[in-house]
């Protein structure tokens, strides 16, 4: 009966973890038309890639603190390489889907500041 039981409850634990993606679950709006820098693209920078131990000063690669910083990732075709084809930044875990789409077509609309 014991053994019954423990399956029974690891049963229900496995069953009760899933992903939920929160774009799905709260239809957060991922509005990509007159992007620009200031409006919405410093805040996806600063809270993914200008973070300790990653886009700052003092780690001896690119710092992205400001337009002008990460223009010239974006010049050199860094970001849509390693953003947005091989998704191996952030290191720190996958960006959601809408700021993989906001960073792709605001390069793609100029990168606008």
């Amino acid at each position: 009966m014991k053994k019954i039981f423990v399956i029974f409850v690891i049963l229900i634990g496995f069953s009760s973890c899933y992903y939920d993606n929160q774009e799905d679950l709260y239809g957060i709006e991922c509005s990509t038309t007159d992007l620009t820098y200031s409006n919405q693209m410093e805040k996806v920078f600063s809270q993914s890639c200008a973070t300790t131990g990653c886009h700052v000063s003092g780690n001896g690669i690119a710092i992205y603190d400001s337009y002008g910083s990460i223009m010239n990732s974006v010049d050199n075709g860094t970001i849509i390489d390693r953003v947005i084809n091989k998704k191996n930044m952030p290191p720190s875990g996958a960006l959601s889907d809408c700021d993989y789409s906001l960073i792709n077509e605001w390069i793609k609309q100029g990168a606008k500041e």
